[in-house]
C-alpha cells in the first residue's frame, strides 16, 4: 500500500497526499462544519455539534483506500497519537483526481 490518495481539507481547501492506509471516520450528522474536528480515543469519538453541544459516539476507523472519490469523511491528522492524547480527525473530501 505505497500509493497515495489526494485529500482536500474542507476547512482550508489544501490538498495533501495521504497513504492508502490512513485512517478515516464517518462524519456525524450533527457535526459543526466550522469546527470540523473529531477526537478519537480508542473507539469513542468526541465532537461539537452545530448547536455547540459536546457529544460522544462509537466510531470505528476505516482505511482511506475504502473511500470513494468525492466522498466526504474525517481523515486522521498527519500527527501521530502522542502520550495518550486522542487522535484528531479533520473534515475532508477524497480528491477526485
Amino acid at each position: 500500500m505505497n500509493s497515495l490518495i489526494g485529500v482536500v481539507d474542507l476547512a482550508s481547501g489544501a490538498i495533501t497526499s495521504c497513504r492508502q492506509d490512513s485512517l478515516t471516520l464517518d462524519i456525524p450528522s450533527d457535526l459543526d462544519p466550522t469546527a470540523g474536528v473529531v477526537s478519537l480515543d480508542a473507539e469513542l469519538g468526541r465532537y461539537v455539534t452545530r448547536s455547540g453541544e459536546r457529544r460522544e459516539y462509537s466510531a470505528r476507523p476505516v482505511l482511506l483506500s475504502r473511500r470513494s472519490p468525492g466522498e466526504e469523511c474525517l481523515v486522521a491528522s498527519a500527527e501521530l497519537e502522542r502520550d495518550g492524547e486522542p487522535m484528531q480527525y479533520r473534515l475532508a473530501m477524497v480528491d477526485v483526481d
